[in-house]
This record gives structure tokens, sequence and C-alpha cells, in this order.
């Protein structure tokens, strides 16, 4: 579900990323419209994270309609996810740059090495 472990020093919360990243596999087609998400015990469990740490994060997609929860039964991913435009882009663009950060700042010198390299990729395209 979650390829790559969560970054406890990133500095970006565990819950953030667990929402980007869920949201990134969800808006990516990885995670199918009706296919169930492991239960908040499991995530939390494979993930190293407190269960209510999870909980926050699906009720955060679920607030996205990104997800829905039957009680009794689990969450799943929503029949048709809205479009990042429905919900609004800034705040898709906010959460793909956090997950950006996450895994980009631990292996950049600085954060003004990081902001060169960025500048340079954004002027050569």
């Amino acid at each position: 579900m979650i390829e790559q472990p969560l970054e406890h020093r990133a500095g970006i919360s565990l819950y953030q990323q667990l929402v980007q990243r869920l949201t990134s596999r969800i808006r990516a087609g990885h995670l199918a419209p009706g296919v169930q998400l492991p239960s908040v015990r499991e995530l939390a469990k494979a993930t190293g994270v407190n269960a209510l740490t999870v909980l926050k994060a699906y009720a955060a997609l679920e607030q996205q309609q990104l997800i829905v929860t039957r009680w009794g039964k689990g969450s799943f991913v929503a029949a048709t996810p809205p479009t990042p435009v429905s919900r609004g882009t800034d705040a898709h663009l906010s959460m793909l740059i956090d997950g950006f950060l996450a895994e980009a700042l631990p292996l950049a010198a600085s954060p003004q090495r990081l902001l060169e390299l960025l500048n340079q990729r954004l002027h050569a395209t």
C-alpha cells in the first residue's frame, strides 16, 4: 500500500505523509475505486505509526471524498474520486509539494541547494 517507509525526521508530520501518499496512489489509479484499504490497525502496524494517526489520515481522506468508510466493513476508495480541480488545485498542489519535500529535503545538501536545483529545472522547461 505504501511503497516507501514514512520519514520520521522529514520535517513533515507522519499524518501528512500518509495522507499525501494515499492521495497520490488514489489519484494515480494505483488504488482503484472500490478497493478496500487496510484496517487502521493493519496500516498502523505496516507503517510503524500510531493507530490514531492512521485514523486521522483516513478521516482527512474521507473529508476530501477520496474514500468512504462503512461501519463494520472498513474503508474503501470512493467510486468516483473528485478531480483535483473540484476540490481545489492549490490544496492538491500543497499535498504534492509536501510529499516532494519529505523525500527531497533529506537528500539535499541544504534547502538553498534544493531551491537552486528546482529553479534550474523550472527554467529548463
